[in-house]
């Protein structure tokens, strides 16, 4: 039997992964720079389709590839060196951080309000006890007083 003292813990770890998610999902497309990285169809698209229409045509494909190169060439050689490729790289991925952060910090606030039932700007033990409550609820399908691999729901 697991302990109340583990229940915020719980909590807390599955409010940053609903939070991850959420802001996974809610992210708009990388675009042209492809920030977050990947090597699959799916970034590819992402990081070359101009227009937007889901489909990168030959031009779209080579008109982004000669940006990037010159974005990361630096100091106009015809060759890119491994300091330019690197400071390039840091660049789009400070963006990118800077921009989870910040959709972190709102999905903080957003799970706050959401805590927060009678909106006093506090969360009381009860408010918080009550949330992990229908968490673990819905997260225990087969209703056996455990949550496992044996459970059918994928999120609470």
């Amino acid at each position: 039997m697991q302990s109340r003292a583990a229940t915020p813990a719980l909590f807390i770890i599955a409010a940053s992964a609903a939070a991850a998610l959420l802001v996974i999902a809610s992210a708009p497309a990388a675009h042209a720079q492809g920030a977050g990285g990947g090597h699959g169809k799916a970034h590819f698209i992402a990081s070359y389709d101009d227009n937007g229409d889901g489909v990168v045509s030959r031009a779209e494909y080579d008109a982004e590839r000669g940006a990037q190169f010159s974005r990361t060439n630096e100091d106009g050689a015809n060759d890119v060196s491994e300091t330019e490729y690197v400071a390039e790289y840091t660049v789009r991925l400070e963006q990118e951080l800077a921009a989870t952060r910040q959709s972190q910090i709102a999905q903080a606030h957003v799970r706050f309000g959401a805590l927060d039932a009678d909106h006093d700007g506090r969360v009381s033990r009860a408010e918080f006890d009550a949330s992990g409550e229908r968490m673990f609820t819905r997260l225990d399908s087969n209703q056996d007083g455990a949550v496992n691999a044996a459970d059918t729901a994928e999120s609470y």
